[in-house]
């Protein structure tokens, strides 16, 4: 089944003075997107969307994909996109600033208590976005609950507390209710801002809680796995209660304790009590999420959704027989975790430090603990020093998309709305662009104008609430028109 699905993530950004070795407190976000793109909210000729959000967070949103893979692959794309951007705007704009570098990491935490998303969207018909998004006792929003707890040992990026305590995800800790209206304010697993961009067919399901993923495998995983729960919640909805008949449905688990509690179980030794007989550990959990949707949706996947289920089962027990070698060329948190522990058994330190609690006898330095945080960081720095790429480039990242895709991903919309919008941009800039009449007016998702300052053409708004529709041959009929 195709659904649409999208990924907003939020670019931390700094400037690194080289000289002090120390971040510069000056912000140059806004001029590195009216330098690289002409405004501070963009959208691209992939359909994409890059804008300054708030906080000084440099966004980027995917277009409208059409399978998890898709999405990851877009996520990717924009990425490299504008680390490139970043690389000419250091070698222009920046280079007037001796000494000053400007970074885009992609993380969701510092070490100051500030979180910046990586928020997740999927098309759900409207009676499964009520549901999850409204009613957080019912039991389906109880099994999708459980399933984002459990869901960050796949794709975690893997985060250092100041402690010295290495935790599957960053962004855990900053989830502080299951639902919410607001984003910011007391951060909900699920927000319940219910935006169709469908007319009244279906809703966008908006997830706060995800970790942004340096790694391919980690991204395809989160989204993958959660197109696959939210498909089995939709069979299970549209044939009652019949098959909600297991312990995932009526779970008594406070959900929000077991995300925090699975963080930081990295040795997955902890059971929790899905019934009052029944303790089980998050590795169970998986294994009892897979064997459900095999069950409920196994004879109706397609080709792609069953490589998602295979990869799913595949990676859960690769972590379940703790396949260090496998796991730490593929997932986000057990790459840093080898990293870290590399550095700490340089420093003849043990590294089981970084997963149990260990006597005060085994005490790290502050200069240690300064290195240590400095490589959790600049593992999510997205130009080529970042610690992640000069892994990747070594070929120590089991590649997943291949450049090609990538570079084709970065240019060019998916088969969705996205070519619609997107086509529409590359077309205009190619025949208009050079022109003082006319000017391409970006609304939103689903419009965007032509404004025509020439009294004898009137100007055009364009207007497309299907987001599986890319046809845009009455936007290039209008441009032929006007030429």
């Amino acid at each position: 089944m195709d659904r649409i699905i999208g990924v907003e993530t939020e670019f931390g950004p700094a400037v690194w003075d080289k000289n002090k070795k120390e971040f510069d407190k000056e912000s140059a976000s806004i001029q590195f997107l009216v330098s690289s793109l002409g405004s501070a909210n963009q959208f691209l000729e992939n359909g994409a969307r890059v804008y300054l959000d708030a906080g000084d967070h440099i966004e980027t949103a995917t277009p409208e994909c059409l399978s998890a893979r898709e999405a990851a692959l877009y996520d990717k794309a924009l990425e490299q996109k504008i680390a490139g951007l970043a690389f000419c705007f250091n070698a222009g704009f920046m280079s007037k600033k001796k000494d000053c570098k400007f970074i885009l990491f992609k993380n969701n935490a510092d070490f100051s208590g500030h979180s910046h998303g990586c928020h997740e969207n999927y098309l759900v018909p409207n009676y499964l976005w009520e549901a999850l998004a409204m009613h957080s006792t019912y039991p389906v929003s109880r099994f999708f609950q459980l399933f984002l707890a459990a869901r960050q040992i796949l794709c975690g990026s893997g985060f250092i507390s100041q402690g010295m305590r290495f935790h599957f995800s960053q962004r855990t800790a900053f989830i502080q209710a299951t639902m919410n209206h607001s984003s910011t304010c007391s951060r909900p697993i699920i927000h319940q801002k219910n935006e169709s961009l469908m007319l009244d067919m279906a809703s966008r399901l908006h997830i706060l809680v995800a970790d942004s993923n340096m790694s391919d495998w980690s991204a395809y995983l989160r989204l993958g796995t959660a197109h696959l729960a939210l498909l089995a919640l939709q069979e299970a909805m549209d044939h009652g209660r019949k098959l909600m008949d297991n312990y995932l449905f009526y779970h008594e688990l406070d959900c929000i304790s077991l995300f925090r509690d699975i963080n930081s179980d990295i040795g997955l030794i902890k059971k929790y009590p899905i019934s009052k007989n029944r303790y089980v550990s998050v590795i169970d959990i998986h294994c009892m999420m897979i064997e459900y949707i095999e069950k409920i949706i196994g004879k109706i996947l397609s080709k792609n959704e069953r490589e998602i289920m295979n990869c799913w089962a595949e990676f859960i027990e690769k972590i379940k027989q703790k396949d260090e070698d496998f796991l730490s060329c593929r997932l986000d948190w057990a790459i840093k975790k080898r990293l870290l522990e590399s550095k700490l058994e340089k420093e003849g330190v043990n590294p089981i430090r970084l997963t149990k609690q260990i006597s005060e006898n085994a005490f790290i330095s502050e200069r240690l603990a300064s290195h240590m945080q400095a490589l959790d960081l600049w593992y999510h720095d997205i130009s080529r020093a970042g610690i992640f790429n000069q892994i990747s480039a070594r070929g120590s990242i089991a590649p997943f998309f291949s450049e090609s895709e990538i570079e084709i991903a970065k240019g060019f919309p998916p088969k969705t709305r996205a070519a619609w919008r997107g086509n529409a941009i590359r077309y205009f800039d190619k025949v208009l662009r050079c022109t003082p009449d006319f000017r391409f007016q970006h609304e939103c998702w689903t419009k965007f104008g032509i404004e025509s300052m020439r009294n004898d053409i009137e100007p055009r708004v364009f207007i497309n609430y299907d987001p599986y529709n890319g046809n845009w041959d009455e936007v290039r009929d209008f441009i032929d028109r006007i030429y």
